[in-house]
């Protein structure tokens, strides 16, 4: 079992994950703002589409010893604004699965596997060339924004699953690179997001994770 920390601690934590919260909800309005102001500018209109992969995930960390990496299914529907023929500014929403396995040590705390799944929102900035009349390649930089909204634990002892919502951080940013290739309607990418912010309440560990996607223009 994890320590509790004293109460004072307890309620200092609340505090701080409400003030996330109202960073991410302040991060949102920006970002509808931004996409706003763009829509109307924008040169080439609005390319809206839909994305599924899978991605490997993994936790680092002073603390955090024996992780391996954690595979699960990634997917969102995006829309593209292009601002002319080079650059433009890519909004998603989607859903995400991070975490660790392989019998791995967290904070002097063991596990076998950890799973944590994020409803994410990233906003990347994209710079495009094209190759040829119908194929198009684009660099994406950006953040992105992740809620928690489910968490399984299992422990090296009995592999018995353990739900432990308190201990995982609700919000998370990342950064994110990625790049992506376009032909005709069907888009294919490769990502990588580092954590930015900690995992755990109890541990210094931020995820990291490479992810591969296939995407369909509507």
């Amino acid at each position: 079992m994890l320590r509790r920390g004293p109460s004072i601690f307890r309620l200092l934590d609340n505090l701080s994950r409400i003030m996330i919260k109202q960073i991410a909800i302040a991060f949102g309005i920006l970002v509808l703002a931004i996409g706003g102001t763009a829509e109307v500018n924008a040169q080439s209109g609005v390319q809206k589409g839909v994305r599924i992969g899978y991605g490997f995930a993994t936790l680092g960390g002073s603390d955090v010893t024996g992780t391996s990496f954690q595979g699960g299914i990634t997917g969102s529907a995006f829309a593209r604004i292009d601002f002319n023929h080079t650059f433009g500014m890519q909004g998603e929403l989607g859903v995400s699965m991070k975490g660790a396995s392989g019998g791995f040590s967290i904070s002097h705390n063991e596990y076998e596997s950890i799973e944590v799944t994020y409803l994410e929102a990233p906003l990347l900035f994209a710079t495009s060339t094209t190759l040829t009349e119908s194929v198009e390649a684009s660099l994406l930089v950006g953040p992105t924004i992740g809620v928690s909204v489910g968490d399984t634990w299992s422990d090296q002892q009995d592999a018995v699953n353990n739900l432990y919502r308190e201990e995982v951080n609700q919000i998370k940013a990342d950064a994110t690179a990625g790049l992506a290739l376009q032909v005709d309607r069907i888009v294919v990418d490769a990502r990588y997001d580092y954590g930015l912010t900690k995992a755990f309440v109890f541990s210094d560990a931020k995820s990291q994770s490479v992810s591969f996607s296939v995407g369909y223009m509507l």
